[in-house]
């Protein structure tokens, strides 16, 4: 039997341009900016510069400036988070071929789909002009946003697996049945993650618009509470 893991070239640049996930916080009573998913031409995680899900620190933020697009509203932006929702090594997907009649066919399917939640220093930026007295709160608010994503990848893993399950795909090539797998893969992938993308704006919408230390605190404490528990 044929394996196509989903860490090789053509599988990885679908599904990682798909689930690219860019989220930015910022200040406290101005302008507000939700999150939002954004593709990436980037297909690979430099090795060693992917986070998993820990506590932040100022010094996780490398990012020199912010993207030229987003550089005239700096001064109402206190920090952003570059969180990469990450296909597993482990996720696997296998083809086989098959005799169906008198014909020599390709059947494929997804065996194993993991996500994770990667933060990725090298595009993530804080604001040196981020007052003292707001820098715990702007910080806690991007871990906030971090958990949500590493929540997100293990809702995600459960939710596209069992979205999955029972779709197989049989053609004559193995190339077809690879393209059409991804294809099925990128269209339930896509619409959980626009779900998924759902929590980080409403957090937004209820820490970013007014100071408000209580509110996140919960948001914490309920997103690491239900880390700790078992996803059935």
């Amino acid at each position: 039997m044929d394996s196509c893991r989903l860490k090789n070239r053509v599988c990885r640049a679908i599904l990682t341009a798909l689930v690219s996930l860019s989220l930015m916080s910022c200040s406290v009573g101005e302008e507000y900016a939700p999150p939002y998913l954004q593709q990436s031409n980037n297909y690979s995680i430099p090795e060693g510069n992917g986070i998993s899900y820990r506590t932040l620190s100022i010094e996780d933020f490398h990012a020199p400036a912010l993207p030229n697009k987003q550089r005239d509203g700096r001064h109402n932006i206190h920090a952003q988070s570059c969180i990469r929702m990450h296909v597993s090594e482990d996720s696997v997907m296998e083809v086989s071929p098959v005799t169906i009649g008198d014909q020599s066919l390709y059947e494929g399917r997804m065996v194993r789909v993991l996500f994770q939640a990667l933060f990725e220093p090298s595009c993530s930026w804080w604001n040196p002009e981020v007052p003292e007295e707001k820098m715990n709160y702007v910080l806690q608010h991007e871990q906030v946003h971090f958990a949500l994503s590493e929540l997100s990848a293990r809702v995600l893993s459960q939710n596209v697996a069992r979205k999955m399950q029972g779709y197989v795909v049989t053609a004559h090539t193995y190339d077809e049945v690879n393209s059409r797998l991804n294809a099925q893969f990128e269209s339930v992938a896509a619409a959980a993650m626009r779900d998924e993308l759902k929590h980080h704006i409403q957090f937004d919408e209820d820490t970013s618009l007014v100071f408000d230390r209580n509110a996140q605190d919960e948001w914490l404490e309920r997103v690491e509470l239900r880390l700790l528990e078992e996803i059935n």
